[in-house]
């Protein structure tokens, strides 16, 4: 028995297989022939398009995957043919992508096996399985030509197959046997009942939606669909406002946030929210609480009202001031100029009004003074027309500003 060498993908084979990995083309080993010539050594197997001193030309009778990454070609040649005996130097496998040949592999003899010529009684044959190493080999596309005749081998591996698939009521493989699943007949039911009789195609269809369901209801530690769980009761908690706790119970958790919301409810009966507290004197709200800064107001109003009651006599007082203690009260009080923080308020009328360093619009903001406070007699329709003299405190001049709609005259000595 001859004797070969590992096959030697050529680059033309490499540059298929590269194109059925990425899914561009299909590999279809269309033939295996045999060559009677010897290759001398250091030749580049690589660079190979063709075989030299072709003899037989045969269709593959099987290819397979032996393994993710071989893949394994079976070839016979018999001697029906054969005039003139031969020594098999080289097989090579040869594969087309659907439009183009080209030699794939070869396999060199370091023995090589003797083709008789056919004596015209008793045939004889080789069979070579050719094995070839591709990386990713579990991602090719295999097209398998169907003329290839049947080794006898091809026969036996048959048969002990079958028999190892063979399933009956005792025993048999079915770990890669390929069944369609049918799909329950009720789209919303979850878990469908199984019965004790049934195809397995229908059993199978309903488990892969048990399976479904229940990974979509799985509740763990990581995460998990509580949407439609239920609890059918809670445990009651006497606590004020409870708090719930880490490795609760579920019960136990929602019965402290039931009670902790009766407490809170509870509590809000009568409170009073921030921005519900009326911080001015004028609203007529009964439901509303007063801010207690209006206390303050109305604590400065009473002190003046009480100031000003005391130096007026009333009808019924013990007493009666005399006209010249009520005029002298007149002028004292009366005459008093009110502080503004700006004389050009926009206002009607006659005032005299009091300023100091701190009110705009005076000659001292004006710079035309050193003097800060003083007195002035404001007159006019402040939004158009305004005149107003002013009488700083420590000065011997008079100030007038005026203005008519567009026409201002700025502060100056009079």
């Amino acid at each position: 028995m001859g004797v070969y060498k590992k096959a030697v993908i050529t680059e033309a084979g490499e540059a298929l297989t590269a194109r059925a990995v990425s899914g561009e083309a299909t590999i279809q080993f269309s033939h295996t022939k045999t060559s009677a010539y010897t290759y001398p050594n250091g030749t580049n197997l690589k660079k190979l398009t063709d075989l030299q001193e072709v003899k037989q030309t045969v269709i593959p009778s099987n290819i397979q995957l032996a393994n993710d990454t071989l893949v394994s070609i079976r070839s016979m040649f018999d001697n029906s043919g054969i005039t003139q005996e031969y020594l098999i130097q080289n097989v090579g496998i040869y594969a087309s992508d659907g439009e183009t040949e080209v030699l794939f592999a070869i396999c060199q003899a370091t023995t090589p096996d003797q083709m008789p010529a056919f004596n015209g009684v008793a045939p004889s044959s080789f069979i070579y399985n050719v094995q070839i190493s591709i990386a990713q080999a579990e991602q090719l596309s295999i097209s398998v030509n169907t003329a290839g005749t049947a080794t006898v081998q091809d026969v036996l591996d048959l048969e002990q197959k079958m028999e190892e698939k063979k399933l009956d009521s005792f025993g048999g493989d079915a770990s890669n046997t390929v069944v369609s699943l049918e799909d329950p007949a009720s789209s919303d039911d979850k878990y469908p009942e199984i019965s004790g009789k049934g195809s397995l195609k229908n059993t199978l269809g309903k488990l892969y939606r048990w399976v479904n369901s229940l990974k979509a209801n799985k509740v763990d530690s990581i995460g998990g669909d509580t949407a439609d769980t239920l609890v059918s009761a809670f445990d009651a908690s006497s606590d004020s406002f409870p708090v719930p706790a880490a490795k609760e119970k579920a019960r136990t958790r929602w019965g402290k946030m039931k009670k902790f919301t009766e407490d809170f409810r509870n509590w809000m009966t009568g409170v009073c929210l921030i921005g519900q507290i009326v911080n001015n004197c004028v609203t007529d709200r009964t439901d509303l609480p007063l801010s207690a800064a209006q206390g303050k107001v109305l604590m400065d109003l009473y002190t003046v009202l009480n100031t000003n009651s005391s130096k007026i006599g009333h009808a019924h007082d013990e007493r009666y001031y005399t006209e010249a203690e009520v005029n002298n009260l007149f002028n004292t009080y009366q005459g008093l100029p009110q502080y503004s923080m700006d004389l050009f308020n926009i206002q009607s009328g006659g005032r005299l009004l009091y300023y100091d360093a701190n009110t705009k619009n005076t000659p001292y903001k004006a710079g035309i003074t050193q003097a800060s406070e003083g007195v002035a007699i404001t007159v006019g329709d402040w939004g158009n027309f305004i005149t107003s003299l002013a009488i700083p405190k420590g000065d011997s001049r008079l100030y007038i500003y005026s203005r008519a709609n567009s026409i201002i005259t700025d502060w100056k000595m009079l």
